[in-house]
């Protein structure tokens, strides 16, 4: 998915509910997404572009 289009965990959440993955998947929590980031990047396979902060 993150070949797909650079994504924040957000992103990648929606994503996999708009592609019905969550049925396979379980994305309910945020927080689960972000520790399989944290794992792909210490492993080298994903690699952080930028980070952004709204400005409200």
């Amino acid at each position: 998915m993150l070949m797909y289009e650079p994504q924040h965990v957000y992103g990648l959440q929606q994503l996999i509910r708009q592609w019905g993955k969550d049925l396979v998947v379980n994305v309910g929590q945020r927080t689960s997404l972000y520790r399989v980031i944290e794992r792909l990047a210490t492993e080298g396979l994903v690699a952080v572009q930028g980070t952004e902060r709204n400005q409200a």
